[in-house]
């Protein structure tokens, strides 16, 4: 299941077949570890560009920094600050000669620090374990 929209399907119950809020769009929510944060795998750090765009809005995208990623989230800059629970699809791009994939993601927190933005998102459906590892392919490759 690639496609952004069988993947919204597969996690939302909209209220009627004409209506999608983006309050109906789950994300799992974990009980905080001895870390003291709510991981449910743990993140690896990272630095690649990828494009995001709010989720049933038109408009173009906007290119961000992912700094760490894990199978259910990013963490990530962008330019401007966006609120907790905003909808993102985000496209994350794939290993050389592999086509990328396109998330959808939920704000789960935010940030701003010297003049930065850092956001924390959680997948609607979380990454595979190869997937992953195909994007870590693709930082080292750059």
């Amino acid at each position: 299941m690639s496609d952004p929209l069988e993947l919204l399907t597969a996690r939302f119950t909209p209220r009627s077949e004409n209506t999608t809020r983006a309050t109906d769009i789950e994300t799992t929510s974990a009980p905080v570890n001895e870390n003291g944060d709510r991981r449910l795998s743990p993140r690896q750090s990272c630095q690649f560009l990828a494009t995001c765009r709010p989720f049933n809005k038109g408009g173009p995208g906007c290119q961000i920094l992912i700094e760490d990623i894990s199978l259910g989230g990013i963490g990530f800059l962008a330019d401007q600050g966006l609120r907790r629970g905003t909808i993102l699809y985000v496209e994350l791009p794939g290993a050389t000669g592999e086509e990328g994939s396109t998330k959808l993601v939920r704000v789960k927190h935010f940030r701003a620090e010297d003049g930065k933005h850092f956001h924390g998102g959680a997948f609607a459906q979380p990454l595979s374990a190869r997937g992953l590892d195909r994007l870590l392919e693709h930082e080292a490759e750059e």
